[in-house]
């Protein structure tokens, strides 16, 4: 479950799915692409993970995808699409999976198709999906509603800074209405909604790993000014980066973690940033982390859990397969269930190990085999159920 990067991981009710990416030795070189059939859903009432299995038009193998979840919906636009035996290409496709039914859809918009690229971000408002930026092939046909910077170290890619938005109910590709400046291109950058304001944080561009914050408001499709540039003669601020998350866990406080600094060290802190007004931002240095970057995190409501699942412990540009992590880090915003605070007093305790007749009098049937189900994926986070 643990072990991949340029997966998607997003909250769904109470639950945190945890889909594609791949296990690699070091970017371009990949190990295996993760299945694009199976779907991982963490319960965060209970803490146990459930596999699924899907159907239909089932994606190919992808890394870097952009994920939004809408109701009972899944959308996965863009990534690396594996189309062979260490072949690969970068997609602009757009699947939808029906999580009641896990049945994939592949949607062909009308309109002018996206820029194929992988790490750029995305998100839903008022039954439109929205996408920003990301690194991919080089635009080969004018005119261009976007700007690109190429890739010194290969000409045919470009990092973008592409705005696109895909209307569900019309089935098509169109190009948002805009007011201000839009952010430059970049990829590998994080973005999550508070109400109708977006907020994009970091991303690289060339050699660069900036710490800008922009926010976009939805309602009149203005953008920011460099919110971070604001706030760095009163508060510290986070160094630039990549390859982090960045979610909100309340409608005005969003957590930084972890990420690629420059010269390709991966981050070791933890960021909180608060933001009053919309734009009257302050970052507060929560802790010192282990190294982590390539990660990805969910922030589920239900619980006040912030998931964060996936990544590795250095460059991803020099990882080896040990360099993946195996666990998923969970930072609780609220305090948990006594439900869930009595099965971890099980557990840690190894209770379940007393005499069968002492535990079957005391522990009712569907706790139990919840308990067990619990014990064994603890013992064997790979396990399939």
């Amino acid at each position: 479950i643990y072990k991949r990067v340029g997966h998607i991981t997003v909250p769904y009710r109470h639950y945190i799915i945890v889909w594609g990416g791949f296990v690699g030795e070091k970017v371009g070189s990949v190990s295996g692409y993760c299945s694009s059939e199976q779907l991982w859903f963490y319960n965060c009432l209970t803490d146990v993970w459930t596999l699924k299995k899907t159907v239909g038009e089932v994606p190919s193998g992808t890394s870097g995808s952009t994920a939004v979840v809408h109701d009972d919906e899944l959308y996965i636009f863009s990534g690396i699409e594996e189309v062979g035996d260490d072949l690969w290409t970068y997609s602009n496709k757009l699947y939808r999976l029906d999580l009641s039914s896990l049945t994939w859809t592949k949607l062909v918009g009308t309109g002018r198709q996206p820029q194929p690229c992988d790490k750029s971000v995305g998100w839903y408002y008022k039954q439109r999906l929205y996408f920003f930026g990301g690194y991919g092939t080089r635009p080969r046909e004018p005119p261009y509603d976007f700007h690109y910077v190429i890739d010194n170290s290969d000409s045919g890619r470009v990092w973008n800074n592409q705005f696109i938005c895909f209307d569900l109910a019309t089935n098509s590709w169109i190009k948002p209405k805009e007011h201000g400046y839009r952010p430059s291109p970049r990829a590998a950058h994080s973005a999550d909604v508070a109400g109708c304001l977006v907020y994009i944080f970091g991303g690289r561009i060339g050699e660069m790993r900036n710490n800008e914050l922009f926010c976009l408001d939805m309602k009149t499709f203005t953008w920011s000014h460099n919110l971070t540039h604001s706030t760095t003669m009163n508060t510290s601020v986070p160094a630039g980066r990549s390859w982090h998350t960045f979610n909100f866990v309340s409608p005005n406080r969003a957590v930084l973690y972890g990420g690629l600094l420059k010269y390709g060290m991966p981050a070791m802190d933890c960021w909180e940033c608060s933001i009053d007004s919309g734009q009257n931002v302050k970052w507060y240095q929560r802790k010192t982390t282990e190294p982590l970057c390539w990660h990805q995190a969910a922030y589920c409501a239900a619980t006040g859990d912030l998931a964060i699942v996936g990544g590795v412990t250095t460059s991803p540009y020099e990882m080896r397969e040990e360099d993946h992590v195996d666990s998923m880090i969970m930072i609780h915003y609220q305090p948990k269930s006594l439900f869930r605070l009595s099965m971890d007093v099980i557990l840690e305790n190894d209770l379940l190990n007393l005499s069968p007749k002492l535990v079957e009098n005391y522990i009712p049937e569907t706790l139990l085999q919840l308990l067990r189900k619990r014990a064994s994926q603890k013992r064997n986070p790979f396990e399939e159920f």
